[in-house]
């Protein structure tokens, strides 16, 4: 008489595929995903959360507004500078211009006739 005692691993026989154990961080993963979900679901009908994401989107309204205006404002300060730099430029340029002229006429008018 044979008796079959159990031994304390149970042998595996080769070519049979059996369910991986299911980790932790992958089951893990799964219930924060559907508490997320949910939460994301519930969310729009929270009073405070429409409070907090209406107060959002005037305040970045208003901020987007205020730098666009400040940006449109130092573009036109810039321009200006600009310009009076440009006309200043200019008016060096032309009184050069005119010293040179002059100091061309008026050396030529000095030298003397050759005749």
């Amino acid at each position: 008489m044979t008796v079959k005692t159990e031994t304390a691993a149970p042998e595996r026989s080769r070519g049979t595929t059996q369910p991986a154990p299911r980790s932790m961080p992958t089951h893990r993963k799964r219930v924060l995903t559907g508490i997320a979900v949910y939460a994301i679901g519930r969310l729009p009908m929270d009073r405070r959360f429409q409070r907090t994401v209406i107060l959002a989107a005037i305040a970045l309204a208003a901020a987007k507004r205020i730098l666009q205006q400040d940006a449109t404002q130092s573009f036109k300060r810039l321009s200006a500078w600009t310009e009076r730099n440009y006309r200043r430029e200019r008016e060096h340029l032309r009184a050069a211009e005119h010293q040179a002229a002059a100091e061309v006429h008026g050396a030529a008018a000095r030298r003397p006739h050759r005749q």
